[in-house]
C-alpha cells in the first residue's frame, strides 16, 4: 500500500513539474504590452542635413543622383531621390507594409496540431474511485490541402503591397522633379521679366508724353505694358514661394530650414522615336503598379484554387486517451467528415474577382500604352518648336546687343530700345514655358515607361535637372 501511495504521489508531483514546464514555455513566448502615446508636434527635419541621403535604398527611372555630400544647392534628381527617401506618407506606408509582411509570416506556418486535456476530479474518494483525466491530440487535413495555395496567396498579396509602394514612391519622385522644373521655370522667368522692366523708364512715360516725346498711344501701352510687368514679377514671386512650400511638405522639412535649389540650364536632346516605341511594348515588365496589379491577380488566382481544394472534405484525426473515476482507461479514434460547407458560392465568387482583376489589368495596360504613345508624338512636336525658339532668341540677343550699344551712344530713340527688350523678354517667356511643357513629358514619360528617355544621360529630365 505505502508504495503504491508513493507512486502516486511522484506521479504527481511529475505531473505539476511537466505543467509548470508547459507553462513557462507558452509564457516565454508571449508578446509584452507597452503603451505608447500618439504625438503632438510635427516631426519635420529641422535642416536639409538632418534628411536621410542614403539613395542606394531609392530605385527610380531615370538618371542617378550625385551624392549630396558637401552640396549646398540639390538638383531635380536629387530631390526626387530626398522625397522618397523623407516623405511622411510614404513613412506610414512602409509601416503598412511591414504589417503585411507579418500576415505572410503567419500565413506561411504550418496548420497547427490541436491537444485537448481535461480532469475529472472526484469531490469524495473512496475505495476504487479516483481522479479521471483525457487528454488528446487532433489534426485537420483541409487546411494541410490548401496551405501551399493559401501561403502563395498571401505572398503574393504581400509584394503586391510593395511594387504598389515603389509606385507610389515613383509618383512622389515625379511630383518633386515636376515641382522643380516648375520653380526653376518659374526663376528663370523672373529675371527675363526683372531685366526687361526698367522702373525708371516706367516713371518717365507720362512725363515724356506731356513733353511731346511720345505719342500718347504708345505711352498708354507702355503704362499698360509697365503695370502688366509689376504684376507679372509679383505673381512669380508668389508661386516661387508656393513650389518651394509644396517641396518642402514633400520633403518632410521644416519651413523654416533652409533649401537651396541650383539653377542649370535646359538643354533638351531629340528623342529616338523607335527606341521610345519598343520601350512602350516593355511597359507591363517596367512599371510597379502594372506589376503591383499583376500580382494582385496571381494571389486571387491563388485564393481560388485553394478554395476549389477546400471542397475536398476536411477530414479532422482525433486520438484520445481517456482514465474514468473508477480506473478504466481506453483509447479513442475520431473522424470528423463534414459536408455541405457552401464553398461553392466562394468560389463563384472568387472566380468573378479574378475576372475582374484581368479586366482592371488589360485596362491599365491599354491606358498607359495610349499615354506613353501620345506623350512621345507631342514631346516630338515641343522639341521642334523648342529649337524653332531657341534659333529666334538667338538671332534677337544678337541684335539687341547691337542696338543696346546704339542706345548707349544715343543713336536709337529710347521707345524702339526698350521695344526690342520687350520682344526678347516675351521670347524668353515663351521658350521658357515650352521648356516648362518639355520637361513635364520627359518626366511623365520617365515614370510611365518605367526606364530612362535618354540612357541616363546628363539632363535628360527636367528643366536643368542634370
Amino acid at each position: 500500500m505505502r508504495s503504491t501511495f508513493i507512486a502516486r504521489q511522484a506521479g504527481r508531483v511529475g505531473a505539476r513539474w511537466w505543467a509548470a514546464v508547459c507553462l513557462a514555455q507558452l509564457l516565454s513566448g508571449c508578446a509584452v504590452y507597452h503603451s505608447q502615446t500618439l504625438p503632438t508636434q510635427p516631426d519635420w527635419a529641422g535642416q536639409t542635413r538632418a534628411l536621410n541621403s542614403d539613395f542606394s535604398k531609392v530605385v527610380l527611372p531615370g538618371p542617378a543622383p550625385a551624392s549630396t555630400a558637401g552640396g549646398k544647392a540639390f538638383s531635380g534628381v536629387q530631390l526626387a531621390s530626398l522625397a522618397v527617401l523623407n516623405n511622411p506618407d510614404l513613412r506610414a506606408l512602409r509601416a503598412s507594409k511591414r504589417v503585411t509582411q507579418a500576415q505572410a509570416v503567419v500565413a506561411g506556418m504550418l496548420p497547427p496540431l490541436q491537444a485537448s486535456a481535461s480532469m475529472d476530479r472526484v469531490d469524495h474518494p473512496g475505495p476504487g474511485v479516483s481522479n479521471g483525466h483525457a487528454y488528446g491530440l487532433s489534426y485537420s487535413s483541409g487546411a494541410l490541402l490548401t496551405h501551399k495555395d493559401r501561403k502563395n496567396a498571401e505572398q503574393h498579396h504581400v509584394d503586391q503591397i510593395a511594387l504598389a509602394l515603389l509606385w507610389q514612391e515613383w509618383q512622389v519622385a515625379q511630383k518633386a522633379r515636376l515641382l522643380y522644373s516648375q520653380w526653376q521655370a518659374d526663376t528663370e522667368k523672373l529675371t527675363f521679366l526683372q531685366q526687361a522692366y526698367d522702373p525708371h523708364y516706367c516713371s518717365n512715360i507720362k512725363t515724356a508724353a506731356n513733353d511731346g516725346d511720345m505719342a500718347p498711344a504708345t505711352a498708354d501701352a507702355e503704362q499698360a505694358d509697365c503695370a502688366d510687368s509689376e504684376t507679372r514679377i509679383v505673381s512669380i514671386k508668389s508661386d516661387l514661394q508656393s513650389e518651394k512650400a509644396q517641396l518642402y511638405a514633400l520633403l518632410g522639412l521644416s519651413p523654416d530650414a533652409d533649401l537651396a535649389l541650383s539653377r542649370q540650364p535646359f538643354s533638351p536632346s531629340a528623342l529616338n522615336h523607335d527606341q521610345a516605341l519598343q520601350a512602350v511594348k516593355k511597359i507591363a515588365q517596367q512599371r510597379p503598379d502594372l506589376l503591383a496589379l499583376k500580382k494582385g491577380y496571381e494571389s486571387q488566382d491563388a485564393t481560388l484554387r485553394a478554395d476549389i481544394l477546400s471542397q475536398v472534405p476536411n477530414i479532422t484525426v482525433g486520438l484520445s486517451r481517456s482514465v474514468d473515476t473508477g480506473g478504466v482507461k481506453s483509447t479513442g479514434i475520431s473522424l470528423d467528415l463534414p459536408f455541405f460547407t457552401g464553398i461553392k458560392k466562394k468560389i463563384a465568387v472568387d472566380r468573378a474577382t479574378r475576372d475582374a482583376l484581368r479586366n482592371e489589368y488589360q485596362a491599365r495596360i491599354d491606358q498607359a500604352d495610349m499615354e506613353a504613345r501620345s506623350l512621345i508624338e507631342k514631346r516630338a512636336l515641343l522639341f521642334s518648336e523648342f529649337k524653332k525658339m531657341q534659333q529666334r532668341k538667338a538671332g534677337l540677343a544678337a541684335l539687341f546687343n547691337k542696338e543696346k550699344q546704339a542706345a548707349s551712344q544715343g543713336d536709337i530713340d529710347p521707345v524702339s530700345y526698350f521695344q526690342l527688350r520687350k520682344t526678347l523678354r516675351d521670347v524668353g517667356l515663351n521658350i521658357t514655358e515650352v521648356g516648362l511643357n518639355l520637361a513635364k513629358v520627359d518626366i511623365s514619360l520617365t515614370t510611365i515607361l518605367g526606364m530612362p528617355l535618354h540612357d541616363g544621360k546628363a539632363n535628360s529630365v527636367g528643366v536643368g535637372e542634370s
